[in-house]
């Protein structure tokens, strides 16, 4: 992984977040998501606020695994630009891998705000 700019606080934050979906730690999610977070996602053009965004992730419940591939971070601050591959693993034992793009804020060591690019259609 190639990690650019001070502000590691945030990097470690969405580092702890990435960790805690790929286990499914839904309380830890929850944590880490501040009450008035906004996640926009390009596949629908739609935002999710946090519980919705925690109720999508209970969902996944079919797939037998995430994980995160890093490919690349730069932190400025609370700012956090990041690009990575999803790696999921259906309940058919069938591996697909989604490259996916976000921008974050953190804030009072929490996701405050998510831009998320992917395509899920994988996932279908």
């Amino acid at each position: 992984m190639i990690e650019i700019g001070s502000g590691g606080a945030s990097g470690i934050v969405v580092s702890e977040l990435l960790a805690a979906v790929e286990r499914r730690d839904f309380d830890a999610i929850a944590h880490f998501y501040a009450d008035d977070i906004e996640i926009w996602h390009s596949f629908s053009n739609a935002t999710a606020y946090k519980d919705g965004a925690v109720k999508m992730l209970q969902s996944l419940g079919d797939f037998k695994s995430f994980s995160y591939e890093v490919q690349e971070r730069y932190v400025d601050g609370p700012k956090v630009f990041q690009r990575h591959i999803l790696h999921v693993t259906k309940a058919d034992g069938q591996t697909v891998q989604i490259p996916t793009a976000a921008f974050i804020t953190v804030k009072d060591g929490q996701i405050w705000k998510v831009f998320e690019y992917m395509d899920p259609s994988p996932l279908m």
